[in-house]
């Protein structure tokens, strides 16, 4: 299949003086040879495709973050007394919080990563709190 040579040529490329695993005979390149039985790439390509959901979910379709816990962080970081957020996007990685009392209340922009820690964004451009 033109493997071996492709990645012995990039492998002796980078890396001139590595003791690489075909020359050990660690690994036999029969491994690398796609599969001949329609069952095995059938079963292959659900589990690629349950990986690839898995990773849409955890990116993008999981709530990132609770508002009232995003509610109680802005406020306290911003030294106000209260803060009112809303999810701008559905899935929690971008919020639109109003900050403090009426008169004074400013609206700030707030990003939301994977993991739950968040930020507030600089220049808070089209902030509008519904």
């Amino acid at each position: 299949m033109g493997w071996q040579e492709l990645v012995d040529g990039l492998v002796k490329r980078f890396r001139p003086g590595s003791t690489y695993l075909t020359r050990e005979k660690l690994v036999s390149w029969k491994h690398v040879q796609p599969p001949r039985n329609w069952a095995v790439v059938i079963i292959r390509g659900g589990l690629a495709l349950l990986v690839l959901l898995a990773v849409l979910y955890v990116t993008q379709w999981r709530q990132r973050i609770a508002a009232p816990t995003l509610q109680r962080d802005v406020a306290a970081k911003l030294h106000a007394g209260s803060a009112r957020c809303a999810d701008r996007t559905g899935n929690g990685s971008t919020w639109n919080c109003l900050v403090g009392a009426p008169p004074a209340a400013r609206c700030v922009v707030v990003d939301v990563t994977v993991t739950g820690r968040w930020s507030l964004r600089k220049h808070p451009h089209g902030c509008r709190y519904p």
